[in-house]
């Protein structure tokens, strides 16, 4: 190969430094800063003094910032810290600017050094001294001595040549975050030092201190998923400063800022990697600092959370990076979004007019007052403008929740139905919109999730005057269309919702059904308000087309009557929300129901053969005594109803078999309601007279020993009798007890006439047994009618006669004044009415009886040492030996104190039970969090709820012993919701309504329930959560179960007692739920005497404690009699 050939020299040099020289990147070397130990004021002044020598700059600096951070993150009783705080001190002292200069400023040597590094564009430097500053002025925060002097490096940075150099730090390249993020701490030190005296003037100079603030928020590190929390980025310390302008700024200039022309879009574009705790700082500055703040109005409000921003909070809903928080964001959100979105005064909704449109001109309306036909008001235009589209006030609002997806999202579809009950303008505006998810039956999840928002939906209240008080007091009223979708949402139209009916899918047929009924039931109420409001033609005519536009929304009372019949027998619940539904059709839109020519004869037969079969579970027959009750109704509004002939399948008539199940008080789902039927169906075909009505055959039956089959028989004969021929039977009348009864006849119940033609003919059939029950039952009914004021000559002449043939009978006695019974209505009459209180027994002494319930009903014993003796103890002492328990009964303390303390040590005894190795520790600290959840927003102003401290009381020793029956029923509970709600009973309907975990272990679990209960009652208060939801009135039925034990019936006894300890106990239990006849019931029943003494103990007791003119008034001046007989 040939010689290399030398190089040339000069071209060497040409190509290396001349024009077509490579330029190489310059290597750029960040040089560690030095430092060395501040001892002095001196050398602290010397280190800070100006030097263009970059390099002793950034030394003198990054010693000063050594000093701070050791002044920062001194630990108590470093006795270093006092020394270098006068250090310092006297280090400011000295660069205190003379009064005299108007150029000097606190530090002059460290602005110079700033102002230098901005002309010689070192970006170290920079940051150098925007680090020193703002760890400067944090020192002076926690420092009250320093305050003065951290004032005047505030006023020296506020001034216009050091503005420009904030404003040029800020302004730096993206990439240079390590100059932006020290001069964002910097302004945020500023803004709060003092409480926050420089918030409004750092604000006032925006242009400076704000410079590329909105660009700033989408500035992040590179790294993907959130930041390191020790590693803040531009953007989570400019989010740091804005939640401080929040805090500090007035409310004008807080409004300002938020609306800030493109703020709320950058801040919200990347919420989804920012941290839980950045998140949590401005989910709660945004609520306490402007949502809340009344002096920013709602308008200013909605302009800054616009749909697009309250979807991208939306977006938090899916947030995963707090999974192992206590409080996720995902609720946060939840919670912030429900109060911007529903709350009218400090959320983002606007004033609306409820059910009337935006832009509905009164004019138009009252214009046509004078026209006082039906033709006038019907060519009223705007009553069917609305149909397709409701203008709405609250637009921002609509276009966001058409965003939600409430079939998909229980949250979403919480927040959907908040709007509408807090805007009900919306509601139709929504459906008119939401046409994508149509309800085809399609048994899905989603079908399911949809199905229970449309539920919730139309159970909202119509608004009060409509939503307008205005329009409602200028007689107009809604739109017919609006009002229409809000009953039922046009996606349930007729075609969908027969489809729906469909057997072949019994689940979706019971949907259908229960939202058929719920909006049968809102019709009602906003046809009453429409009748209530105006006789106007306008308002006649709007009702008059709600009714008819509703009649052909709804499927036809055929197709509810074909599902209705196809529901199996054993479906008891399925079938009873059916019954009610054909009951309301005849209540609400006869026109369709009468059309429909429903026979409820065989269905009524059916049911009630049913109900003379055996039942596995007893509520199952309750419910199938409200299907009875619902065909009893249906069954009354048909003329062709033959209620006094016997029919194929019953050995007696429909009445009588009604009658019989009234009597029959010995089950616990005793119905005034079918009493109240019967008896005017009796009334109505003359069979018992208007005065009395059906109560004296029905109390002298129940009175009685246990009539036999002949005996109804015969019962039912002379019933058929009466209601075939009445006006023979008031002239055998007054053939039997002559003229002086000729003018009352209509004061004699029928049956009793019938009886006396019917003995003679009796009396050849049946032996003696049966004729001396008959006899017995008659000489009863003969006496209480006398008792309510029927004709005593007339009823003494028919039971002579009926003497003749039954010896046994006894003659009725005119009764005493006292003793006299004034006709009163069926339902307002005492239950128990003897004859004569002549043989009444003795009265026992009750203090004796009384003294057996009190024996365990006592207040709640707070032991304030609980608070440091629980801390000693391990987690299995904690639950065993009640040192949690009582602990949680200090959150129910008088004193605020105290129960905050419990509240800070039930969080620290879940962390100590989490971190242990108790088997159950999971369940426990989650029942213990829960607890704290739920009681931390009340414990401040008041005692926590009693049924949240009883529950948790009661299931502790539960959830750590997994063998108990109710150990999946709770954990079931507490898997539910981080919050208990404080309107409701925990686990109360779960036991009462659901089905035991175990068959044998029904009464377990009533026993604890009933346990639980009785610690519910400790205030007055408590009454109110009783009586929501009748939960006391099913807690009597309970108590009404033949098989209960002593001590399961004793429990009943003891919250009986326990509620009439608490201000208006007593009386809420006789006028709201019948106590005094429960009582008498069960003790007619006891077997005991001493059992019966109970029972009239406490009645006593009630009536004792009870306001006795409030009910004395309430029952018509009988309550004493019934408490005294």
């Amino acid at each position: 190969m040939g010689k290399r050939q030398p190089r040339d020299r000069e071209a060497d040099t040409l190509f290396q430094d001349g024009p077509m020289s490579i330029r190489k990147k310059q290597k750029v070397v960040h040089e560690v800063p030095t430092s060395e130990p501040i001892t002095s004021s001196r050398q602290m002044r010397m280190l800070l003094t100006f030097d263009p020598d970059a390099r002793k700059t950034r030394h003198g600096l990054q010693s000063f910032k050594l000093f701070l951070d050791s002044l920062n993150l001194a630990a108590d009783g470093d006795a270093d810290v006092p020394k270098n705080r006068e250090m310092l001190a006297l280090y400011l002292e000295s660069t205190q600017p003379s009064p005299d200069d108007d150029n000097a400023v606190y530090m002059q040597g460290l602005f110079e050094t700033w102002a230098n590094a901005v002309q010689t564009h070192n970006d170290g430097l920079l940051s150098s001294v925007a680090v020193v500053l703002s760890l400067l002025l944090q020192v002076i925060s926690s420092d009250l001595g320093l305050v003065r002097h951290g004032m005047g490096i505030c006023e020296a940075l506020l001034q216009d040549r050091h503005l420009k150099l904030i404003a040029r730090n800020l302004s730096s390249d993206p990439s240079k975050g390590f100059v932006i993020s020290p001069t964002l701490r910097l302004l945020r030190e500023v803004v709060s030092l003092d409480g926050g005296v420089f918030a409004r003037r750092v604000f006032r100079c925006r242009q400076y201190t704000l410079a590329e603030f909105v660009r700033n928020l989408e500035v992040k590190h590179n790294t993907e998923g959130i930041e390191d929390a020790t590693k803040a980025s531009v953007r989570t310390n400019s989010i740091r400063l804005l939640t401080t302008f929040l805090k500090y700024l007035p409310a004008d200039d807080r409004r300002e800022l938020v609306l800030t022309r493109g703020l709320m879009s950058h801040l919200t574009f990347l919420l989804k990697d920012d941290s839980p705790s950045v998140l949590s700082d401005l989910i709660e500055s945004f609520t306490k600092y402007f949502l809340t703040d009344s002096k920013i109005p709602s308008h200013s409000k909605s302009l800054a959370f616009s749909a697009k921003i309250l979807a991208r909070f939306l977006n938090l809903y899916h947030y995963s990076h707090d999974a192992n928080e206590p409080a996720t964001i995902a609720d946060k959100i939840h919670s912030f979004l429900m109060l911007a979105c529903t709350s009218k005064d400090t959320g983002i909704m606007l004033n609306s007019s409820g059910f009337y449109p935006e832009g509905l001109d009164p004019t138009a309306v009252n214009s046509t007052r004078g026209c006082s036909g039906i033709m006038g008001v019907e060519s009223l235009s705007w009553m069917d403008r609305y149909k397709t589209e409701s203008p709405v006030v609250n637009t921002s609002l609509l276009e966001f929740i058409l965003k939600l997806r409430p079939w998909a999202n229980l949250k979403h579809s919480e927040l959907l139905v908040g709007c509408f009950s807090a805007c009900p303008e919306l509601v139709a505006a929504y459906f008119q919109k939401q046409i994508a998810f149509t309800f085809d039956p399609k048994l899905s999840m989603t079908w399911i999730g949809y199905a229970a928002f449309l539920f919730n939906t139309i159970q909202l209240p119509i608004p009060e005057d409509f939503g307008s008080s205005a329009r409602f007091s200028a007689n107009i009223p809604p739109p017919s269309s609006i009002v229409l979708d809000s009953i039922l949402p046009p996606a349930l139209n007729q075609k969908v919702l027969t489809r729906c009916l469909d057997p072949k899918s019994p689940l979706v047929s019971f949907f259908a059904t229960r939202l058929l009924v719920v909006a049968m039931q809102k019709l009602e109420e906003a046809l009453k308000l429409h009748q209530e409001a105006s006789e106007s033609p306008i308002w006649r005519y709007a009702q008059r087309k709600l009714l008819d536009d509703f009649c052909h929304r709804i499927p036809d009372m055929k197709e509810v009557i074909r599902s209705y019949k196809a529901i199996p027998i054993d479906s008891v619940l399925h079938r009873a929300t059916a019954s009610h539904l054909l009951s309301l059709y005849y209540k609400q839109t006869p026109q369709i129901a009468l059309a429909a020519n429903f026979d409820a004869s065989p269905l009524l037969i059916s049911t009630l053969n049913h109900l003379e079969t055996q039942f596995e579970n007893a509520r199952d027959k309750a419910v199938l005594l409200i299907e009875l009750e619902n065909l009893l109704e249906i069954a009354s509004y048909s003329p062709g109803m033959r209620w006094f002939a016997k029919t194929e399948g019953l050995s007696m008539s429909p009445f009588t078999a009604l009658l019989q199940l009234a009597c029959n008080t010995s089950h616990a789902f005793h119905s005034s309601r079918l009493e109240d039927a019967i008896s005017l169906i009796a009334s109505e075909h003359q069979v018992v007279s208007k005065s009395s009505g059906l109560k004296p055959l029905v109390e002298a039956v129940r009175q009685s020993e246990d009539i036999s089959e002949e005996g109804w028989l015969v019962l039912d004969n002379c019933i058929q009798r009466a209601a075939a021929s009445p006006l023979k039977y008031i002239d055998l009348l007054q053939e039997f007890s002559g003229d002086n009864s000729g003018s009352e006849p209509s004061r004699l119940s029928l049956v009793l006439v019938t009886l006396s033609e019917q003995v003679p003919h009796v009396c050849k059939t049946v032996d003696d047994d049966i004729l001396a029950s008959l006899a017995d039952l008659i000489s009863k009914y003969a006496s209480l009618l006398v008792l309510y004021g029927e004709s005593v000559y007339s009823i003494t002449a028919l039971c002579v006669k009926m003497k003749e043939h039954l010896p046994w009978l006894q003659l009725p006695k005119a009764p005493k004044g006292s003793e006299a019974k004034e006709p009163v209505p069926f339902e307002s009459k005492p239950a128990d009415v003897g004859p004569s209180k002549a043989n009444d027994p003795p009265r026992p002494d009750y203090a004796t009886a009384l003294e057996a319930i009190c024996a365990d009903v006592a207040d709640a014993d707070l032991d304030n040492s609980a608070l440091t003796r629980w801390a000693i103890k391990n987690p299995e002492d904690l639950i065993d030996d009640g040192y949690a328990i009582s602990v949680f009964k200090l959150l129910q303390s008088e004193h605020t104190s105290i129960r905050r303390e419990a509240l800070v040590n039930l969080r620290k005894m879940a962390v100590k039970v989490k971190e242990s190795s108790h088997p159950e520790k999971e369940q426990v600290w989650l029942l213990i969090s829960e607890l704290v959840e739920s009681c931390h927003n009340t414990v401040a102003s008041s005692p926590a709820p009693s049924q949240f401290v009883a529950f948790a009381s009661h299931s502790l020793s539960i959830i750590s012993n997994p063998l108990h029956a109710l150990y999946p029923k709770i954990n079931r509970f507490l898997t539910k919701g981080p919050i208990w709600t404080p309107t409701k009973l925990p686990l109360i309907h779960d036991i009462l309504h659901g089905e035991p975990s175990e068959d044998d272990k029904l009464y377990i679990e009533l026993s604890w329930l009933f346990s639980y209960l009785l610690d519910c009652l400790q205030t007055k208060e408590d009454l109110a959560v009783f009586y929501r939801n009748n939960w006391m009135e099913k807690i009597l039925c309970a108590g009404c179960n033949p098989n209960f034990r002593a001590t399961l019936r004793g429990k009943v006894h003891r919250i009986i007692y326990k509620i009439t300890c608490l201000e208006g106990g007593s009386t809420m239990l006789v006028t709201r739920f019948g106590i005094v006849s429960w009582l008498k019931t069960q003790k007619a029943q006891a077997t005991q005497p001493s059992e019966a003494s109970v029972y009239q103990a406490l009645t006593q007791r009630i009536w004792e404690t009870c306001d006795k003119k409030h009910v004395e008034e309430w029952s018509g001046e009988g309550m004493s009699w019934a408490v005294e007989n």
